[in-house]
C-alpha cells in the first residue's frame, strides 16, 4: 500500500518539474492527495497550502537575471521528498509485527502464515488461519503489537 502512495508522491514531484505547470492547480491537487494519504491535520498539508510566490518589486528584482532558481518549487519538492521518507520509514512496521508474531507462535504455524502471505491472502483466509491459533496467544500478539508503537 505504501508503495502506491510513494508512486503518487513521485508523480507529484514529476508534475512539479514540468515547464509550464499551473502551480496553484498543482498545489490544490497535492493538498488533496496529502490529506488522503496522511490525514487532514498533517503538517505537510499546511506547508503545501502556505507555499506561494511573492510578486513584490524586491523579489522580482532579486530574481532578475542569472540562473533561474525557483525556491517555491524547491520547497514543495522537499516537502514531498520528506513525505516519501516518512512512508518508507513506515514500511518497517510490518517487519516488527512479523517478529512479534514469530516469537508468540510455533515454527510450524509461522511457516504456514508466511506461505499464506506470499499468496496475497484475502481477509477471510487470514481470519481462518488465525481462528486456529489459541485465543491466549492471539491476545498476547495483539497486546504486544499495540504496545510496540
Amino acid at each position: 500500500m505504501d508503495k502506491k502512495k510513494i508512486e503518487i508522491l513521485e508523480a507529484l514531484i514529476q508534475d512539479l518539474g514540468q515547464k509550464n505547470v499551473d502551480f496553484d492547480a498543482w498545489r490544490v491537487k497535492t493538498s488533496l492527495l496529502l490529506k488522503k494519504i496522511f490525514g487532514n491535520d498533517d503538517e505537510k498539508v499546511e506547508l503545501i497550502n502556505n507555499l506561494h510566490y511573492d510578486y513584490s518589486s524586491w523579489s522580482l528584482r532579486d530574481g532578475f537575471g542569472g540562473k533561474q532558481h525557483d525556491p517555491v518549487k524547491d520547497q514543495a519538492r522537499e516537502i514531498l521528498e520528506a513525505a516519501k521518507l516518512e512512508l518508507q520509514l513506515g514500511e518497517t512496521k510490518p517487519d516488527e509485527q512479523s517478529g512479534i508474531i514469530k516469537e508468540k507462535i510455533s515454527g510450524e504455524e509461522y511457516q504456514r502464515l508466511t506461505s499464506l502471505l506470499e499468496n496475497n491472502p484475502t481477509e477471510q483466509e487470514l481470519t481462518e488461519y488465525f481462528s486456529n491459533i489459541a485465543p491466549a496467544i492471539k491476545d498476547a500478539i495483539l497486546a504486544k503489537i499495540i504496545l510496540n508503537k
